[in-house]
């Protein structure tokens, strides 16, 4: 499936390397800066030294400047990226569903092809977008955190080895339990995007000749009735 996507990112590749790097960066940098507090506070203050506390706290402010820019700079790569790579499936698909034969289509269902061109097309772009930003984030922190709490104290830092597979058992669970509510969100959609459709040709059936609204469904509802 992956493969199959990822040729839909062209002309966009660039821009989600960058967002990748982005993220990684503002993720560093965010823990970056409790640690240059730590050291104001455990060599700068408790050592007297004025000069190492501005020297610090400037290396700390370039840093929060960097992360912000980072941030910012990820934030539209993604949403370019996505966008983007929304478009060239969405094309795709649309080329494609042009090419179906009259069977294809009754086989889908318009409702169907309507959710596959709208519907998921957006969710996979969003999940894109999230993926450049959360699912890239999240990592780096872990392991970044990992890394500097090792470097403070090891045996503080073996509290992971219980969070770590605690969080692994609440991620599969919840995926687990999501994936049929996402299936009767599917066919939900489907029946939503059906309704319109079927209202406007018993509309027309019942002879009415005035043109048919989304209001009129509650018409056509009462004359069924």
């Amino acid at each position: 499936m992956l493969k199959k996507l990822a040729r839909y990112t062209k002309g966009y590749r660039l821009f989600i390397l960058l967002g990748v790097l982005c993220s990684v960066g503002e993720s560093v940098l965010e823990l970056e800066l409790p640690q240059a507090m730590s050291e104001i506070v455990d060599v700068g203050i408790a050592g007297g030294d004025r000069s190492y506390i501005l020297l610090t706290g400037l290396k700390m402010f370039l840093m929060s400047i960097a992360a912000l820019l980072c941030g910012v700079g990820a934030a539209a790569l993604a949403a370019k990226a996505s966008m983007g790579f929304g478009a060239n499936l969405r094309q795709a698909e649309y080329e494609q569903v042009q090419r179906f034969s009259f069977s294809n289509i009754e086989h889908f269902s318009t409702a169907s092809l309507i959710t596959r061109l709208t519907n998921d097309i957006s969710s996979v772009q969003m999940t894109l977008f999230m993926g450049m930003r959360m699912c890239v984030r999240a990592p780096v922190m872990l392991v970044t955190a990992l890394i500097k709490a090792m470097e403070i104290s090891l045996d503080l830092s073996q509290v992971f080895l219980v969070v770590i597979p605690l969080l692994i058992i609440a991620v599969v669970i919840v995926i687990r339990y999501v994936g049929p509510f996402f299936t009767a969100l599917q066919s939900a959609t489907d029946d939503m995007n059906l309704a319109p459709r079927a209202c406007r040709r018993r509309w027309r059936g019942s002879g009415s000749s005035a043109p048919w609204t989304p209001s009129s469904a509650t018409s056509v509802s009462r004359w069924r009735r």
